[in-house]
């Protein structure tokens, strides 16, 4: 884009089809879905500034897309997604900033994606980082989420690795919903409203929650409410003061 500002009136911003595409260095403003990646993918999205999206900011339709360094601005109540995978596998969503967002910061439907080094802050309704149950073998790596209205990461699907996140003044940290063998580990996770780590579901099996920091959290810093013997998923090593069950560790 060479710097230049693309502006909509009530239409979609710009399409990326066929197999690698890119778009670079430019400024996106009020446009429906600002970018949408399409067809084989490969595409390549950085450095793009996207103020007030009116749906998504950038939305993901296909494979093995590149979306780094770019900034994600709202102050509009429709702007839904900061990013949307939808169906999406093995894409790589690296270093975003996105801010003020109305529903998702990132909503992850897909497998194989890496979600690493991106700032996600003040989703005024609902959560940082939700990774739908449309996929699994996500990482979930080195990101901050800051002032979610609900959960800062949302987890329903399995075989996930969340790691190295710093997850501050959500509504609750981290929530592994009724899924499996997902992994938490080396997370910060502190000063939540409700709950800093939870699993929550009678169905939630193998999960492994190793190592975190999660303290300050408004009710405890550690929760598994279906879970009162510790014996359906793994707690170790983890530093906390509050914890429902006793058994946490």
């Amino acid at each position: 884009m060479d710097g230049f500002t693309l502006t909509c009136v009530g239409s979609d911003g710009i399409r990326l089809t066929d197999f690698s595409a890119s778009i670079t260095s430019g400024t996106i403003e009020g446009c429906k879905d600002s970018i949408t990646l399409v067809d084989d993918g490969s595409h390549l999205v950085i450095d793009i500034e996207i103020i007030d999206p009116d749906s998504a900011g950038i939305r993901v339709n296909s494979n093995n897309n590149f979306i780094s360094d770019n900034q994600i601005q709202s102050n509009t109540p429709d702007s839904t997604y900061g990013i949307q995978l939808e169906d999406a596998d093995s894409n790589q969503i690296i270093g975003n900033t996105i801010d003020g967002l109305d529903r998702f910061g990132v909503l992850v439907d897909g497998f194989s994606n890496n979600v690493s080094g991106n700032i996600i802050t003040n989703t005024v309704d609902g959560w940082g980082i939700f990774i739908n149950n449309g996929g699994d073998f996500n990482l979930i790596i080195s990101n901050i989420v800051d002032q979610s209205a609900d959960e800062g990461i949302f987890v329903e699907s399995n075989s996930n690795l969340i790691s190295q996140n710093v997850i501050t003044d959500n509504l609750s940290g981290i929530t592994i919903d009724n899924t499996d063998n997902n992994t938490v580990t080396v997370n910060s996770v502190s000063n939540n409203i409700d709950y800093g780590i939870s699993i929550e579901g009678a169905n939630a099996n193998g999960n492994a929650i190793l190592s975190n920091s999660s303290l300050n959290n408004g009710v405890f810093d550690l929760y598994s409410p279906d879970d009162p013997t510790c014996t359906a998923n793994t707690w170790i090593g983890n530093t906390f003061v509050t914890s429902d069950p006793s058994c946490l560790n």
